[in-house]
């Protein structure tokens, strides 16, 4: 894949989590992108101005997919990428699922947690940016019981840490080197 087309992959993937969208728009673009290329000549004709081929895309697709899908695929007619819209796919279906897998919040804590937490905690990420709120009620959280941590918790997601046990606060109070 070239890197144009990647960058046209990721940049989807960010504006779909933005608005999350992610598995919506992977949907939407293995239902059109086969009928597209397989009946869709037209978009792919270079002697076809795009100014004549975009409207023509919104009427086809108007109503079956979501606007940010659509404004994707008329931006590919724009810049003549039509041809490329399976690895596009394919690519971002890659860049999707890391997205998705990546969205779990692993809670370390010396109990077991209401769900009322675990709500609160979910929240607290959407609110970082970390997870799009529509994703908020579907972010798996991962609870270990540690017993160590004396109370409070610690939940991580992504690259975010939040410490708010126990132990740390008792170890912030250590001098240095003990």
């Amino acid at each position: 894949m070239s890197a144009p087309e990647a960058r046209l992959a990721r940049a989807l993937l960010k504006a779909a989590a933005a608005q999350g969208q992610i598995e919506r728009v992977l949907e939407e673009l293995k239902a059109v992108q086969e009928p597209l290329l397989t009946h869709g000549a037209f978009f792919r004709n270079p002697t076809v101005p795009s100014a004549r081929q975009e409207p023509i895309l919104r009427d086809v697709l108007a109503g079956q997919v979501s606007a940010l899908t659509l404004e994707f695929l008329c931006l590919l007619v724009r810049r003549r990428k039509m041809k490329a819209l399976p690895a596009i796919v394919r690519r971002y279906a890659d860049l999707a699922a890391r997205e998705t897998a990546a969205m779990e919040v692993l809670l370390r804590i010396p109990y077991a947690p209401p769900p009322a937490m675990l709500d609160s905690l979910r929240g607290y990420f959407v609110r970082r940016g970390l997870v799009p709120a529509a994703q908020q009620e579907r972010i798996p959280v991962r609870v270990v019981i540690d017993k160590r941590l004396i109370a409070g918790f610690v939940a991580e997601c992504g690259s975010l840490v939040l410490d708010h046990s126990l132990r740390s606060r008792m170890d912030g109070l250590l001098p240095a080197g003990r």
